[in-house]
């Protein structure tokens, strides 16, 4: 059982404040990594377009090619909070990255620095954010080219209302937090129907090559606004709207 971090405890108590339930930290992001590995290897058109639900579901494996991008953005930041990080985060990073746990690895670190242990995990992931940024770019050209058939799709999802499946699924964190940072919580419930919203409206229509950060999200849901795609990375989202910037609040 690995060491539980202070924003595992953080995150806890907002879940339960907000009632989504205990979610803890190292489950987290839920990634399909068989899917995404074979997406990115292959680059072939998903089966998933085949049917409404299969494509459906591929929609959503963009947000796993999102969070894959900011963790390897993460690592190759090497910041205090990441080499620091206990090996919660580091289990969330292989199995991201690699599709394996931490446990897993047969690594023998046995009486290793933890700055050499550190090196270690860093240099068996050997993803970059360049990589990951044109995997993620390349996933989601694949899904442009059945743009058609995706927003048929969405749109026969969306009809359904809180009937959907989509809606009765939350999307805990849009983005993938870096260790140690404090996380303040979006006061809307955003679920998977959501997502497929956002998909719709900035990918699929606006033909933006990647998801929009978090602010434009919020901005978008709860007023219809579309905020410029340079608008400010980091906010203070408040149930009132968005005030002032707050570093940490994630993108």
């Amino acid at each position: 059982m690995y060491k539980l971090n202070f924003i595992t405890v953080a995150l806890v108590i907002f879940l339960l404040a907000v009632g989504y339930g205990a979610q803890k930290y190292s489950a987290f992001p839920d990634i399909d990594v068989a899917t995404v590995n074979t997406a990115t290897a292959t680059y072939s058109q998903p089966a998933a377009v085949s049917d409404c639900e299969s494509c459906l579901d591929s929609i959503h494996t963009t947000l796993c090619f999102k969070q894959r991008y900011e963790i390897a953005e993460l690592l190759f930041e090497k910041s205090v909070a990441v080499v620091s990080a206990d090996d919660s985060f580091w289990d969330i990073s292989f199995r991201t990255i690699r599709g394996c746990s931490l446990a897993s690895m047969t690594f023998n670190t046995e009486g290793m620095p933890r700055n050499e242990v550190i090196a270690l995990y860093l240099d068996s992931l050997k993803y970059t954010p360049e990589q990951a940024l044109e995997d993620y770019r390349t996933y989601i050209r694949i899904l442009k080219s059945e743009k058609e058939r995706c927003l048929r799709c969405i749109n026969t999802e969306l009809a359904k209302g809180d009937s959907s499946k989509y809606a009765k699924r939350p999307i805990v964190m849009y983005t993938f937090m870096a260790p140690w940072k404090s996380y303040i919580g979006p006061p809307w419930n955003a679920n998977e129907l959501d997502f497929l919203k956002i998909f719709a409206e900035f990918v699929l229509r606006d033909d933006e090559d990647v998801l929009p950060n978090g602010i434009r999200v919020y901005a978008w849901l709860k007023d219809g606004e579309k905020l410029p795609a340079d608008a400010e990375r980091y906010g203070n989202i408040t149930k009132d709207g968005i005030a002032g910037t707050i570093p940490g609040l994630g993108q």
